[in-house]
């Protein structure tokens, strides 16, 4: 009997893995309210073996980081207007993820009728991300000219079209699944088993309500041809609307909440996941910068700075995350909403890092370029070219590691002939003038930075200067005074366009780790005078690097004619933006490690019980000293809430933290 048991066991748990039955789904599986008689602390609407499983989760949560790819490299992060082009999308994607989450971890199955509605979604999702490239709310109406600027604004009204187009088909496939789930609650028999009729309609019915809404104002959003401030104002209102039922729902009476556990998850994997999209934009900079265009050994502390400041990041917002821990409802609403702008700070603080190594590597460059060809543009005057062979291989060296038109070699050639046949072969300053041009655009290619129209405009003039030589010498005069005008106009422009997408990352460092510390406070309160110290330090020091966030008030534009700019563009060039905020960032941690050693050594409970262990002088003495205290919460969590009446005296040393609300 044992082995012939033992043989109907190993082949059902060969069936159970290979077999049939672990593959094949049911088309929608049956929603399960908890009986009456059990606590409803949280509401598990399905067993753990019906959800979905994690790997459609992070399938899902993957797509945000493909749509955030797209959108990243043709909007770069450089001026106030771009910064406000980014969250106007980031936003939309953002909202689009989490309203789906906030119905998955409700509802969501591992039946194909989920699996039918991720794909759509999924689709959705993707083409939002495909109609990106040109968007920006501030121009949504086409233009039927066939200039430049007519077509470009042709392109981003179309942009803005696919995307409010994409975005209301979204809302529309989730208001289905909702009134599926309705339909389900409203007729138990077609696929769910509640006690008591209709108690939880409203729970589905005004999330559909407000979704359809959203969709349909989306949807006129992108449809009508005219009037730009309606077609914005629409959409935005449908979209605060949304996220502000996020808000208000949890109020409403009989609300039951989802587990606690799996929106901590959810949101903790889209953290991640923003993470590492800023991970691999740093670590392609970084490529960029040590195989590019002017290198320098400065560049690795940069490098090394950056990776301290990243790791410190993952450190506020994921070191005793406790995602156990139950939420309450107006501090568990104000978590999630929390979240939009922490994670748009990041998106910001990883752009700045990029922007700032970028910058420090192609500023020094680019400064030793003009000082070489200057020298190299005497040595030819005066033939004394053996004195610049250094010069010579350094601007040999560093342009040919870009995708310049003309060849450093060539263009060399062609200034020493110039020099001596003008006539023939050019002026050769105004052929210097243009080389300037060509110089400056291969390197922004060679980092794939995205320029203002400006900037591309004064290029384009400089690159096509008229190079034929005058040989009256003041209106040849006049001309160069003009060429060297429009290069000092152009680099002024440049550098401006590079250093712009600095200025907000010391006020975006501050506030990571300000919203990190909030969403602690949200979760668990800290539990002694250490552990309030520590936080407060934390939101002191994160807030003083906001604060730093007033170096950047002045004239944004940089003028390499004038010594007077920005105090943060000093900080910049001094190449020391990366490392004060990573030396703030190492002396939280180194804080935070500290207050929580003597948070353990000023423990009364634990000196209690050690003092108690040896006047007792026995083992068992010491055990039942040391036996944690059976405590009741009133909200059956098992965990002690701040205003339950607990007396301190009987606080237990562990956790460091409270629940609360």
């Amino acid at each position: 009997m044992l082995n012939e048991r033992s043989f109907h066991e190993r082949r059902e748990e060969e069936e159970e893995g290979r077999g049939w039955n672990s593959r094949l789904l049911p088309f929608a599986v049956k929603l399960k309210e908890r009986s009456p008689t059990e606590e409803k602390h949280e509401q598990f609407w399905l067993g753990k073996e019906e959800r979905a499983p994690d790997w459609l989760e992070l399938f899902y949560d993957l797509v945000i980081v493909a749509v955030l790819s797209v959108f990243s490299s043709a909007h770069e992060v450089s001026s106030p207007q771009s910064v406000l082009i980014y969250f106007s999308y980031f936003v939309i994607i953002w909202w689009v993820w989490a309203s789906q989450t906030m119905y998955d971890v409700h509802f969501q199955a591992n039946d194909w009728l989920h699996r039918i509605f991720k794909c759509m979604q999924l689709a959705a999702f993707a083409f939002v991300g495909a109609t990106s490239g040109n968007f920006t709310p501030f121009s949504v109406i086409g233009n039927d000219g066939l200039d430049p600027e007519s077509i470009a604004a042709d392109t981003q009204a179309d942009s803005w079209k696919g995307v409010a187009i994409a975005y209301a088909a979204g809302r529309f496939i989730l208001v289905l699944q909702y009134l599926l789930v309705a339909v389900r609650f409203a007729f138990p028999k077609l696929g769910a088993q509640l006690y008591g009729k209709h108690r939880h309609l409203f729970l589905v019915l005004v999330p559909a309500a407000i979704y359809t809404l959203s969709g349909i104002l989306w949807l006129i959003a992108g449809l009508i041809p005219t009037n730009a401030s309606a077609k914005v104002g629409l959409a935005y209102f449908a979209l605060c609307v949304e996220i502000l039922s996020a808000v208000v729902l949890p109020m409403m009476p009989g609300y039951v909440k989802p587990p606690a556990s799996m929106i901590s998850e959810r949101f903790g994997a889209l953290t991640l996941v923003i993470l590492g999209e800023g991970i691999i934009s740093i670590v392609r900079t970084f490529s960029f910068v040590i195989s590019g265009f002017g290198f320098s050994n400065d560049q690795y502390a940069q490098c090394f700075c950056a990776l301290i400041i990243i790791f410190a990041s993952w450190h506020f917002l994921f070191h005793g995350f406790p995602s156990e821990r139950p939420l309450k409802r107006k501090s568990g609403a104000l978590w999630l909403v929390l979240h939009l702008p922490l994670h748009f700070i990041m998106l910001l603080l990883l752009s700045g890092m990029k922007n700032a190594t970028i910058y420090g590597n192609i500023g020094d460059a680019l400064g030793q370029t003009l000082t070489n060809i200057q020298d190299v543009r005497i040595a030819i005057q005066n033939q004394t070219l053996d004195s610049v062979d250094q010069q010579n291989y350094w601007l040999a060296l560093n342009l040919g590691k870009t995708d310049i038109d003309t060849p450093y070699p060539e263009e060399f050639a062609l200034w020493n002939a110039s020099t001596f046949d003008p006539q023939d072969f050019g002026d050769p300053d105004l052929e210097v003038a243009s080389y300037f041009g060509e110089i400056f655009m291969a390197v922004a290619d060679s980092f794939q930075l995205e320029l203002s129209d400006e900037v591309l405009t004064l290029a384009s003039t400089l690159i096509n200067v008229n190079t034929t030589f005058i040989s009256n010498d003041e209106e040849r005069n006049n001309t160069i005074n003009e060429a060297q005008e429009q290069v000092d106009e152009f680099i002024s422009a440049y550098i401006t366009d590079l250093a712009q997408g600095t200025l907000f990352f010391f006020p975006c460092a501050g506030g990571l780790v300000v919203l990190a510390s909030l969403l602690v406070l949200l979760r668990a309160a800290p539990l002694g005078i250490w552990m309030w110290a520590n936080w407060g330090i934390q939101v002191a020091l994160a807030s003083g690097l906001c604060l730093l966030g007033f170096l950047d008030v002045g004239n944004q534009e940089l003028n390499i004619d004038s010594d007077t700019e920005l105090t943060a563009y000093s900080v910049l060039d001094a190449g020391w933006m990366l490392p004060l905020v990573a030396i703030v960032y190492a002396i939280l941690i180194i804080i935070e490690y500290n207050m929580l050693l003597l948070a353990k050594r000023m423990d009364p409970h634990r000196r209690n019980a050690e003092s108690e262990s040896v006047e007792g002088g026995g083992s068992e003495r010491a055990d039942t000293a040391l036996k944690p205290m059976q405590l009741h919460s009133r909200n059956g969590s098992g965990l002690v809430a701040v205003g339950d009446s607990i007396p301190v005296a009987q606080m237990p040393s562990r956790p460091l933290y409270l629940e609360y609300d």
